[in-house]
């Protein structure tokens, strides 16, 4: 077990490189529980790879870690470092609220890179489990008024949808959720 550990571990360090100064002196500072950035932990369908990369946004870099009383300590590094994050500590992540019946979750497409690190689900929940998925821009603005306030409905292509009315089109081109073809 240890050994799959340090190679994941090396793996991963190997594509911080990507990530902007503070996430990558946030993980260079080895602070215990600290797994890494959401969109290296996940792997989406090539279906829906756009529209995850899409429904994450700037999440796609939030660093998940363990235990919420390790912000203080990644605050200090941040100041020093330079860098703004977002973190995702598992003790402290609330559930999002249901979707509509039948509507299709974000988080129910996504899996774990590494099998079996069943710790990531409750970050992949929180920020996940609020988003629907829709084949289309028709089929988004028909479920968008049944959604919970605060979700979102994302297109195959990416469009995201907000329930205040905002809508996010475009794509960032960072490619940072690979798909299981790819994984």
């Amino acid at each position: 077990r240890l050994a799959g550990e340090q190679k994941a571990l090396s793996r991963m360090q190997a594509a911080w490189t990507t990530y902007d100064e503070g996430v990558q002196a946030l993980l260079q500072a080895n602070l215990e529980g600290v797994l890494g950035p959401l969109g290296a932990l996940i792997r989406a369908g090539p279906d829906w790879e756009r529209a995850i990369e899409a429904a994450l946004g700037d999440d796609l870099r939030a660093v998940v870690m363990e235990r919420a009383s390790v912000a203080e300590e990644a605050h200090r590094i941040l100041e020093s470092a330079g860098g703004r994050l977002t973190l995702l500590p598992l003790d402290g992540l609330r559930p999002p609220p249901p979707l509509p019946p039948g509507a299709l979750r974000a988080a129910d497409v996504v899996t774990c890179r590494e099998d079996g690190d069943e710790r990531v689900w409750r970050a992949i929940e929180a920020v996940l489990g609020s988003v629907a998925l829709c084949e289309d821009l028709a089929a988004a603005r028909a479920l968008l008024p049944a959604m919970p306030p605060g979700s979102r409905c994302v297109t195959g292509t990416g469009i995201v949808l907000r329930t205040d009315g905002a809508l996010t089109v475009g794509r960032d081109g960072t490619g940072a959720v690979r798909s299981d073809e790819q994984a």
